[in-house]
């Protein structure tokens, strides 16, 4: 049967050798959690500026389009009482070359 080849454990004598390596392996623990917060809290505040910008863009988006519905509604209503007129009495319809009547005469 062959020997199992084993590695050598490194065996602690006293506990004056164990408090430094576990003092060390705190301190690594300790580095570790700090580095871990550090970048919880880049996280956060970039999610809390790109909430931020989502609001802005889309106050921004809304502003903008009530904008184009003002614009289109004095337009469409510009356009129906244009043809009202029109439709009421041709001969009254201003345009800017003069109106009709001016014509007329």
């Amino acid at each position: 049967m062959p020997m199992a080849k084993f590695r050598k454990v490194e065996q602690i004598e006293t506990e004056a050798d164990l408090d430094p390596k576990l003092a060390e392996k705190d301190k690594v623990i300790r580095q570790l959690e700090l580095e871990l917060a550090q970048t919880k809290l880049a996280l956060v505040e970039s999610e809390c500026k790109t909430q931020d910008l989502t609001h802005q863009l889309n106050a921004a988006l809304m502003e903008i389009q009530e904008s184009k519905n003002t614009w289109f509604h004095k337009t469409l209503t510009s356009i129906k009482e244009a043809t009202n007129v029109t439709r009421k009495d041709p001969l009254k319809r201003d345009n800017s070359l003069g109106t009709l009547k001016d014509l007329k005469e």
